[in-house]
């Protein structure tokens, strides 16, 4: 009956982990993204109002 707890523990650790990970992989995809895309946007606005 020892065996039980530890899988439990393992199996609700596990998620976590890969939530962290992915959400980090998310947050910086995405932040890496809007870097690429704010100057391009930004330098188009500004072309097309002058």
């Amino acid at each position: 009956m020892d065996a039980p707890p530890l899988s439990v523990d393992s199996l609700l650790f596990v998620p976590t982990l890969w939530m962290l990970m992915f959400g980090t992989f998310a947050v910086v995809g995405t932040v890496t993204a809007l870097s690429y895309m704010a100057p391009a946007l930004s330098a188009g606005s500004t072309a097309g109002r002058l």
